[in-house]
């Protein structure tokens, strides 16, 4: 499978920024700091999870962190 070049830089700083949040982030978060749909946001995710199964997410007041 192919992948676009600016879709692989983003999804290397979506792993960088979530590395590097404390507390985590919600996908209101993402959505505002990659300009992005919410649907854009879980794909990123969802491709981020097919590469590293043990990625965890936690629901609070039904946002994902």
């Amino acid at each position: 499978m192919q992948m676009r070049y600016r879709r692989l830089e983003d999804l290397i700083e979506l792993t960088e920024t979530l590395r590097a949040s404390r507390y985590g982030l919600s996908i209101t978060d993402l959505k505002r700091y990659f300009g992005v749909s919410r649907r854009t946001v879980e794909r990123m995710l969802l491709s981020l999870r097919s590469r590293d199964p043990g990625l965890n997410s936690v629901r609070r007041g039904g946002q994902k962190f």
